[in-house]
């Protein structure tokens, strides 16, 4: 928000954008991460898909962010619980977070990051845990198994278990990995124990009939 004075006084300039003219100015690509003006730093949101209705007007969807961990801050939102569709998208109350945030092939949006509508994911029965063959089916390592894009850029894997909330790789598998690859520094510390914490997570629940719909699994 700029000040701005005239003869009669102070008056308010509001520069905030909705979240669609800010992916309109991002060359319409995603993903791209946002913040809303009243809050601070540590929050935003990364935006991966946009459904444009009619320009400036349409749905995004995407996750919230805080401290870098992605949260359920949206968990009030039915929409937003059912297909990770953002609230209030449409406000004029938007910011653009400079981020650097992987793509996909040709900067198409990653869109097998969003859940289907059709399988809302609303508690972490409806998650899973990947395995080192399993095979990734977004962005620029589509194609590729966990343990290849280990070898190559593991950074990458660092991201997808950082940011992306039902991301997350076996432990056992990814421990062993470690320990076969002592040679170079595979995972941060803490990301690979916030991967731990999600399996976890998961493990606790007995009855899960629910695949992931980001990865199938190699059967090669």
């Amino acid at each position: 928000m700029i000040i701005g004075f005239d003869s009669i006084g102070i008056y308010e300039v509001a520069t905030s954008k909705n979240i669609f003219q800010i992916w309109k100015e991002n060359g319409e690509k995603t993903p791209f991460a946002v913040r809303r003006d009243n809050w601070s730093e540590k929050y935003y949101t990364v935006v991966e898909k946009i459904i444009i209705r009619k320009f400036p007007y349409g749905k995004a969807y995407g996750c919230p962010v805080k401290n870098g961990i992605t949260t359920d801050h949206y968990k009030y939102s039915k929409e937003w619980c059912d297909n990770k569709e953002i609230p209030c998208a449409g406000c004029y109350q938007w910011t653009r977070v400079n981020l650097e945030l992987p793509r996909g092939k040709n900067d198409k949006p990653p869109n097998n990051i969003i859940t289907k509508s059709t399988q809302p994911i609303k508690n972490i029965r409806n998650r899973s845990i990947n395995e080192l063959q399993s095979i990734l089916k977004f962005g620029k390592h589509k194609g590729k198994t966990i343990e290849q894009v280990l070898k190559f850029e593991s950074s990458y894997v660092e991201w997808c278990i950082k940011t992306i909330k039902d991301f997350c790789v076996n432990p056992e598998g990814l421990s062993q990995y470690i320990k076969e690859n002592t040679q170079e520094k595979v995972l941060l510390e803490d990301i690979f124990q916030l991967n731990k914490n999600k399996a976890d997570e998961i493990n606790n629940y007995k009855k899960m009939n629910y695949t992931d719909p980001m990865v199938e699994v190699s059967k090669g």
